[in-house]
């Protein structure tokens, strides 16, 4: 494995010359009986570990078992420090099992344990600054490798071809991963590159096959030739925001990668960077294009790609981008681009729907021609141009969306005024949004849709599903024209332009929606306390409560609206209704600006029916696919699979009811057993029966 190159053949050869020149200098047995053998090192008082003879070939298997290297030598009445591990030392020692090396090692020297098939694990102390030329290189039992702390560089082929090598922790101070330093390593799993790295080797991770993730940190600015090249176990890799150029083939045949992202620091990605990636289906790109993108990255599989995403980071699409992916069904085009070049999807008959962004002022000739568009989304108010006049389109059978207030303006723009042009939030298509439009919203979210509901118009927001978001900016837009109510800084610019601008989620623990436990008797109905956590002030929210078998949501006594976290006079409407076998779904929204205000607290109530057959114990109640939306519907939080727990009990056999007595002492249960407090507690208890002193009373 080590004979790569004829200029390191050569070198080999003239090492060895020099080294058969002169035998190992001493050989001094260990406290356990093993000899191990050494040379002087040039200071006079320290030693290196060598073979044993006069060349590496000498003999065979000199060192078996498990060797223990001293941190210091004693012979001829002097005491030598061992400082390093020379070229060659245990190489073909097939019978080493392990070996520890001291902490007064600094180096590694090249092949220093090439071939040694039989060890097994190393720990490489935090004291060598060095590991060299395939220094492990062909030790194909080794499982695993823990590299000290002071190491800096990982030399070529330090552990090519070690198949066992399941997972190795590179250090901090490691700055450069050479040329094949992990190459062939197939039993790979994983592997942690520090941030310290600034750049990955030519091949440096080439034919790793069990290799299923990688990320490459933002410290590293170049991935080598062929890096990665053969990695077919691969399916996910993140690239880090410094690095300028992917090299050749730096991905090839990587047949397990099914998406890739392109960070906008690239500014070169060689010749077959992907070539061989044959599941490589969705591409972001973040980064400029080169000035001759045509011949770029993705040759040989460009007609496997279905998705292609260009980040908000780019200004402008290259002409002919979509050149020979045919088989293209998503574009997404990011919210920094101004200018879509010549002929960019000319041909992808297979996108059926595209948005156009509102920064795009400007479209070149036959962008989007040969294509069999139904649906185009455009969110800028002001109709961009066609560069020369020159028309981007040659089918205007598709239905084009336009944002709220700027119908009249593509109804009067060249071109543009082809279309067959909707609003957007024009939920029903009769040119007006009103009260209809966002009851029949709030309709469909809750599963009813009515006729003549065109969601395409009623996802104002452009995210591709109609929810709370949507039924809010309806509502904006009725009581102040926008979609955002008007009320920050992104409204106001949005406004500005007329157009839509999709929300941007956070999945944050400091807004959540979720159901208090609760506990009751088999055959009656309890009331579930839901109540929200929120940081911001919530204009509407919506989610979906799943109730274990067994139990339902009551027919007569539906949920209701707490008061508590809303001021005087607000105007939210709650709906509920069974979307599913034991899913109920919750939507509530006002028509004015009116929100729950930061706290945490009820929110909710629903009535739900405990069957008598079922068993007694604990039960999830569940809030999935909560989200809540600020009046700004810029600004939304998500929450997913909210547990609480249900306890059923049999009924206690108390018959007794008695007025609420607040003179009385003594612990207070709920009617199925639980626990809620003392008499101090009574004021704050909700409306409900419990039991106290072995006597039912009513609050």
């Amino acid at each position: 494995m080590k004979h790569y190159y004829l200029s390191i053949f050569l070198a080999i050869l003239l090492s060895m010359a020099c080294t058969m020149t002169s035998a190992h200098d001493i050989a001094v047995a260990n406290s356990d009986g093993k000899i191990i053998y050494y040379n002087y090192n040039s200071d006079g008082s320290s030693v290196s570990v060598t073979y044993q003879g006069t060349d590496p070939y000498s003999y065979s298997n000199e060192y078996t078992g498990d060797v223990v290297i001293p941190e210091t030598v004693t012979y001829g009445g002097k005491t030598y420090s061992v400082t390093s591990i020379g070229s060659y030392a245990f190489e073909y020692c097939s019978g080493l099992t392990s070996v520890t090396i001291p902490n007064s090692v600094t180096n590694i020297d090249n092949w220093a344990f090439d071939d040694c098939s039989g060890l097994t694990s190393v720990t490489i102390p935090n004291s060598v600054t060095r590991i060299g030329y395939a220094a492990f290189s062909g030790c194909s039992s080794l499982a695993s490798v823990n590299i000290g702390n002071s190491v800096t560089s990982i030399a070529s082929c330090a552990f090519c071809d070690c198949s066992g090598l399941t997972s190795v922790t590179i250090p901090n101070s490691v700055t450069r991963i050479g040329e094949k330093a992990f190459c062939d390593c197939s039993g790979l799993t994983s592997v942690t590159i520090p941030n310290s790295v600034t750049s990955i080797g030519s091949e440096a991770f080439r034919d790793c096959s069990g290799l299923a993730s990688v990320t490459i940190p933002n410290s590293v600015t170049s991935i080598g030739r062929n890096a990665f090249n053969g990695c077919n176990g691969l399916t996910s890799v993140n690239i880090g925001n410094s690095v300028t150029s992917i090299d050749y083939g730096a991905f090839r045949y990587c047949s397990g990668l099914t998406s890739v992202t392109i960070p906008n620091s690239v500014t070169f990605i060689d010749n077959d960077a992907f070539d061989g990636c044959s599941r490589l289906k969705s591409v972001t790109w973040n980064a400029e294009w080169c000035k001759d993108f045509q011949c770029g990255p993705f040759d040989g599989i460009a007609t496997q790609i279905t998705q292609f995403i260009i980040g908000d980071n780019v200004i402008s699409i290259p002409d002919r981008l979509c050149r020979g992916m045919s088989n293209l069904t998503s574009m997404t085009i990011g919210n920094s681009v101004s200018v879509i070049g010549m002929y960019a999807f000319y041909g992808c008959s297979r996108i059926h729907s595209i948005t156009i962004p509102s920064s795009v002022t400007k479209i070149q000739q036959y962008a989007f021609e040969k294509m069999h568009l139904s649906t185009v989304k455009i969110l800028r108010g002001i109709p961009p141009t066609f560069e020369f006049g020159i028309e981007a389109f040659d089918d205007y059978h598709s239905r084009l969306y336009v944002p709220y207030g700027s119908k009249a303006k593509y109804e009067a723009a060249q071109y543009w005024k082809k279309f067959n042009i909707r609003m957007l939030s024009d939920s029903n298509g009769d040119d007006v949004v009103n009260e209809i439009d966002y009851s029949g919203v709030a309709s469909h979210i809750m599963g009813d849709t009515p006729a003549e509901f065109d969601a395409e118009a009623s996802d104002v927001d452009v995210n591709g599903t109609v929810d709370v978001r949507d039924y809010v900016g309806i509502a904006n837009i009725i009581s102040t024209g926008s979609i955002y109510g008007g009320t920050s800084n992104n409204a106001k610019a949005a406004m500005s332009k007329g157009m839509a601008m999709p929300a941007t989620d956070e999945s944050d623990a400091d807004n959540v929606i979720y159901v208090e436990n609760v506990s009751g008797s088999k055959n009656s109905q309890v009331e579930l306390s839901v109540r929200m956590r929120n940081a911001s002030d919530i204009r509407g929210f919506q989610f979906d409560l799943y109730l274990p078998e067994g139990v339902s949501m009551a027919t007569n006594a539906k949920a209701s609206l707490s008061s508590d976290r809303l001021a005087a006079g607000d105007a939210h409407t709650l709906m509920v209704n069974e979307v599913s076998d034991g899913a109920v779904r919750f939507l509530c929204s006002s028509m004015n600006d009116e929100n729950f205000a930061g706290g945490d607290g009820e929110i909710a109530t629903l009535t739900v029916n405990i069957a008598d057959n079922i068993a007694n114990g604990e039960y999830d109640v569940v809030v999935k696919n909560a989200l809540m939306t600020e009046t700004d519907i810029s600004r939304s939080y998500e929450a997913d699979n909210i547990k609480s727990t249900l306890t059923v009990l049999d009924q206690t056999g108390v018959e007794t009811v008695t007025a609420d007595d607040e003179r009385r002492d003594g612990t207070i249960y709920t009617v199925g057993g639980q626990l809620v407090g003392k008499k101090s507690t009574t004021s704050q208890l909700r409306k409900g029966i419990y039991i106290r002193n072995g006597r039912k009373f009513v609050k």
